[in-house]
């Protein structure tokens, strides 16, 4: 278990390959939907309120660093009162058991769980509620913003599950129930919202199959998934020095390399590696009209001994910038090939830059955008 320190608006953190089960308990300045925005990719993740509003995040991380962010409009500032990262082995089940009792308040966000890329065959909750004299206890369930409706079909309350005025005596019940979702891959998203003080003791969600680890390039097999975010952090650099700097010396690989980790650094640019080269309309090999993009793709598509022999370069230059092995020789935060002119650049790219150097063929610059 790995817990983040005074998280406020983001969170850099650093995986192995897997899944990863994230939490976090919020609450912010008014009542609003939010998203969970990591490494670049938005997934909705329901509404917070004034009180805690606890987030379940179920996702697949590659190795390498990664940057996680809550996302909210008009209900900020948002308070963040713990954040925790957990490694989830694979199973046909996952049972979250919060044994968590409700602050006391009207109808406002409570649980919001959110299956990044995962299906739902079916849902398990165990969850007590209470008959009171002036206000009872309520429990709301919504998958993918459709309330499930109560038995009791009444207009006030048919879209509360669990209504604690309709039973009979002054008291507690506690109910088990299984609701089928049937629900494919993708984006799903379960809230509880709550009235007054009810208590979730577990929620079991059985996906219809026990979920496999993704296929995740690597050196030996670097051929892409079709998705450039399952690669780790080193492959990913390294399939920008190939598709910038293929035929140019070490000492230009490292530049071109040294460039992006100067980007994260930088405020002007997202904070992790996956999320600077893969920033839209940023570097050309992972553009499909490019003639360089194939081989990014698949860096051994023509099984030639030179090609494999740049490409293990590559990702050896890659991985010591990640680790630090190699020290960033350079500040650089731009560069350019054969093609396009120094002046030119200057003028239109870089216009508060400053040129640093030339090495065979490629030109490197600094600026702060």
């Amino acid at each position: 278990m790995k817990e983040a320190e005074n998280m406020n608006e983001h969170k850099i953190f650093r995986s192995k390959t897997g899944f990863y089960l994230i939490e976090f308990v919020l609450s912010a300045d008014g009542v609003g939907e939010c998203k969970i925005l990591i490494d670049g990719v938005s997934v909705r993740a329901g509404r917070l309120g004034k009180l805690s509003t606890s987030i379940y995040f179920l996702t697949f991380l590659s190795s390498g660093s990664h940057n996680i962010r809550i996302i909210t409009e008009r209900i900020s500032p948002i308070v963040v009162k713990s954040f925790t990262v957990l490694c989830w082995e694979p199973t046909l089940n996952l049972k979250i058991a919060p044994e968590s009792k409700a602050e006391n308040g009207d109808r406002r966000p409570w649980f919001n769980f959110v299956l990044h890329n995962f299906p739902l065959h079916s849902l398990s909750v165990d969850v007590s509620y209470a008959k009171r004299k002036r206000d009872s206890d309520d429990v709301q369930i919504r998958i993918n913003g459709k309330p499930i409706k109560s038995d009791r079909d009444t207009v006030k309350f048919k879209l509360w599950k669990y209504v604690g005025s309709k039973l009979l005596n002054y008291g507690s019940r506690r109910t088990k129930d299984v609701l089928k979702t049937n629900l494919p891959v993708g984006d799903n998203l379960i809230e509880f919202v709550a009235d007054k003080m009810p208590i979730l003791h577990s929620v079991n969600f059985d996906f219809g199959f026990v979920p496999s680890i993704p296929r995740v390039p690597t050196v030996d097999t670097p051929k892409w998934t079709g998705s450039f975010w399952d690669d780790t952090d080193e492959i990913l650099l390294a399939r920008l020095i190939l598709g910038e700097a293929e035929d140019q010396s070490r000492e230009a690989k490292i530049w071109v390399g040294g460039s992006v980790l100067n980007r994260v650094k930088s405020s002007s640019w997202p904070d992790t590696i996956r999320a600077v080269i893969l920033q839209r309309g940023q570097y050309d090999p992972f553009k499909s009209t490019d003639p360089t993009s194939n081989k990014v793709k698949d860096p051994f598509h023509n099984r030639q001994p030179v090609q494999e022999s740049v490409w293990f370069e590559c990702c050896e230059i890659a991985s010591a910038l990640v680790s630090g092995e190699i020290l960033n020789p350079t500040t650089a935060t731009h560069f350019h090939g054969r093609g396009i002119t120094k002046e030119w650049f200057m003028k239109h790219i870089v216009p508060k830059g400053k040129f640093l150097k030339k090495i065979d063929d490629t030109y490197f610059y600094w600026s702060q955008s």
